[in-house]
């Protein structure tokens, strides 16, 4: 099934009329796509973001949670071919492209305009289009905030055109199974992804019932030589959260990384420090963001200790994390 968006005009040309109790992020963006395109949006949408907690590039299987920090996208079709892309996240730029030439990027338009692309190339029914764009989190180590970007322009080409992208092209795009638990998970749920029968299940991850976060912590550039552990321990995780003993997670985020292997240290020392405070265990996000299992007593003392352990000047960044809901159903549906 494909994911639809928020909010949509009653007919393709029709500009959106937002509820007046529609989401804040919602209003802003389309006053900002007003201001920018002179011209009311066709379409909003926006999602959740999402993680995968265990389970790397080549796993079969994966387990992935959605998380808040998600993206917005506001739309109108052109009739020209022409594709105007602007980003909340970077202003003043803008880049206007044909749609069937959209090579050679700046680096700020390659995540969005390769969605459109590998629509495009898939014989999907796509025409001109402005689009502005925005994420809740930067662009910025392992946070992995092309996931919500992703997963809601694939939306937005959808309600726009009725451009519908498969499952393997939506993995050539990026983490698949956090695009998956990012449309489709509720509050307090996890997703167990086997990425070869391509079929999903719902696993309960209730963090605040347990008295524990996610904490993540950003390194502010990869972690090098990093091992993924083995694909077994995303249905381990999932054996540990069905039975509801979410506290055993934290002894699997310390197996699923080699933190030694860091040639630096750095990564190596901070989860040691986390650990230390009362972490039950550290391990790493794609790109380099540490990702902790915490109680929530221990929260501060966890912060405290990393930012002791830190080196150099720069302050490190936090963000505690729980499952949000994520923002659509899309195949393949959760058993």
């Amino acid at each position: 099934m494909t994911p639809s968006p928020v909010a949509t005009g009653a007919a393709p040309d029709a500009a959106v009329d937002l509820p007046s109790d529609a989401d804040a992020g919602l209003r802003l963006t389309a006053y900002l796509f007003e201001q920018l395109f002179k011209r009311r949006p066709t379409l909003l949408t926006m999602g959740a973001g999402g993680l995968t907690l265990f389970g790397r590039p080549g796993d079969r299987f994966a387990l992935a949670i959605p998380v808040k920090w998600g993206a917005t996208v506001a739309a109108g079709s052109r009739d020209d071919g022409m594709v105007d892309l602007r980003s909340g996240s970077h202003a003043g730029n803008e880049l206007i492209r044909p749609v069937g030439a959209l090579g050679d990027l700046p680096d700020w338009a390659v995540r969005p305009l390769a969605v459109v692309a590998s629509a495009v190339a898939a014989g999907q029914p796509v025409g001109g289009m402005s689009l502005l764009v925005g994420t809740a989190l930067p662009e910025s180590a392992g946070m992995q905030s092309d996931v919500a970007l992703t997963s809601v322009l694939a939306s937005a080409l959808a309600g726009l055109f009725g451009a519908e992208l498969s499952l393997a092209r939506r993995a050539g795009l990026g983490d698949l199974p956090a695009q998956l638990a990012a449309l489709s998970c509720p509050d307090d749920t996890a997703m167990l992804v086997d990425t070869r029968e391509m079929t999903a299940e719902m696993v309960p991850f209730d963090l605040n019932g347990a008295g524990l976060r996610l904490m993540l912590i950003d390194l502010g550039a990869p972690v090098a030589s990093v091992a993924s552990g083995p694909a077994e321990l995303a249905l381990a995780a999932a054996d540990r959260l069905r039975s509801g003993n979410l506290m055993a997670l934290g002894p699997l985020f310390s197996q699923a990384t080699d933190l030694a292997a860091d040639p630096d240290g750095v990564a190596a020392a901070v989860a040691g420090a986390a650990s230390s405070a009362g972490a039950l265990g550290v391990g790493t996000l794609p790109g380099g963001c540490l990702m902790a299992l915490v109680p929530v007593g221990r929260l501060s003392p966890v912060r405290s200790a990393v930012t002791s352990a830190w080196p150099g000047a720069r302050v490190p960044k936090f963000l505690t994390a729980m499952s949000s809901r994520g923002g659509r159903d899309l195949l393949p549906a959760p058993s």
